[in-house]
């Protein structure tokens, strides 16, 4: 029978398709980065592979422990519960697999004078080298602050190629700045920025060392900063706090290599089962993400579940020594409440290899029954019908209105 939220569908083990459940059997792998590509979760386990650092998940390719990520580029120095790139001081606070980004904090550059125009000690650039990843530049502005200002970021390759923008900013008095949170270029500028791999460094100078100005601007800031995270206020002119803020990098999995060209090579190729590759938004390299149907991480062989899917395993604590001659075997599997009745006889012999349960399932792929009668063309309930959230937790499922019945999906529901 349908409850008022969802329909369950009962599979008995005589006369209906039996819903088989798997015992998945435990063995130890070595994991061997030459040769496996794409490894599984267990294999992970087996090396001691954790998983978090602090409060951030750290998911393969990533990895905190030798031989635990995909190369050395991938691994996170998890120090003091706090995680951080390779590349130095850089903290990682977020990792986004399906959009292959990184979101780090990164210093912000000033330069500040005194009255007389002479520099303060506490001024600096900000720099980073980053041997793998790139700034994104879809995902990041270049901003620089103050009423004396100009900003700038530059990128060096391996091969001393070099990419940089900037912006400027002059204003001589605090009342021609808009307070309106805006970066409109008086006070406050930004740009886009260039995208590519190396050394970044950010600078900022002055043109007349704030004289003049000192008195509501002593400083100039630059820095870039993620699209929306910052929003300008005329009290930075006096004195901007902040020393870190959030900035996203791209990253790709292999040197150059396309999706076409890593797919040749099955032994380096990263993608796992049951996953699609893509080209990186870095411009090098490749990521992989979970087909349609399935979700999970893509970087592992069997990263990537069907929606639904349910993996139930046993193990044994030490191998049942001591206790095989009543207690051979451990079982373990999903079964409908109220269909299996424990018998001591089982820890000697349990013979069933199939046991009946139950299945939730729904219409359409998400869709909630507002979405799904925008189009009449594929909404799968009838007339005199009513339609309700699927206990699945996505799609919809159809009951006959109070006062008829029927079979709603094909003959339909009649009056009483």
């Amino acid at each position: 029978m349908a409850s008022s939220q969802g329909m369950q569908l009962q599979l008995q083990p005589i006369n209906m398709m039996l819903v088989l459940v798997q015992l998945v059997v435990v063995v130890i792998f070595s994991l061997s980065a030459a040769t496996i590509a794409a490894p599984t979760e267990q294999e992970l386990k087996n090396l001691g592979c954790t998983n978090r650092c602090g409060n951030l998940d750290i998911s393969y390719p990533f990895g905190m422990e030798a031989n635990c990520s995909l190369n050395d580029n991938f691994f996170i120095n998890c120090s003091d519960s706090q995680p951080y790139l390779p590349d130095g001081n850089i903290v990682v606070t977020n990792i986004s697999l399906e959009d292959g980004e990184l979101r780090i904090m990164q210093f912000v550059a000033s330069e500040c004078y005194n009255a007389s125009g002479y520099l303060l000690p506490n001024s600096f650039d900000a720099s980073l080298t980053l041997s793998k990843f790139s700034i994104s530049n879809s995902k990041n502005k270049f901003t620089a602050i103050g009423c004396d200002t100009s900003g700038s970021v530059q990128i060096t390759d391996k091969n001393g190629s070099l990419l940089a923008t900037g912006c400027l900013s002059q204003c001589s008095n605090i009342n021609s700045v808009p307070n309106d949170g805006s970066c409109s270029g008086i006070g406050c500028c930004q740009t886009s920025i260039p995208k590519g791999v190396g050394r970044i460094e950010i600078s900022v100078n002055s043109f007349s060392h704030h004289k003049n100005i000192t008195n509501f601007n002593p400083c100039s800031y630059a820095f870039v900063v993620e699209d929306g995270a910052f929003i300008f206020s005329t009290t930075y002119l006096k004195e901007f706090k902040a020393e870190k803020l959030p900035m996203v990098l791209d990253w790709g999995i292999g040197d150059n290599e396309t999706c076409e060209e890593a797919k040749k090579n099955q032994t380096s190729y990263a993608c796992g089962d049951n996953s699609d590759c893509y080209e990186a938004e870095i411009g090098l390299g490749y990521i992989c993400k979970c087909s349609k149907g399935y979700e999970g991480n893509a970087y592992l062989s069997d990263g990537c579940k069907g929606v639904g899917h349910i993996e139930i395993s046993v193990t044994s604590f030490s191998n049942h020594s001591n206790i095989t001659y009543f207690k051979p075997c451990g079982y373990a599997f999903g079964v409908v409440d109220g269909a299996f009745n424990f018998s001591t006889t089982y820890l000697k012999d349990f013979k069933s290899k199939e046991v009946p349960t139950l299945l939730d399932w729904g219409i359409g792929d998400d869709e909630k029954c507002e979405e799904a009668k925008k189009n009449q063309t594929s909404y799968a309930c009838g007339d005199n019908s009513d339609c309700y959230e699927a206990e699945i937790g996505h799609g919809y499922i159809c009951k006959c209105s109070k006062g008829y019945e029927g079979i709603v999906y094909s003959d339909g529901c009649k009056g009483y």
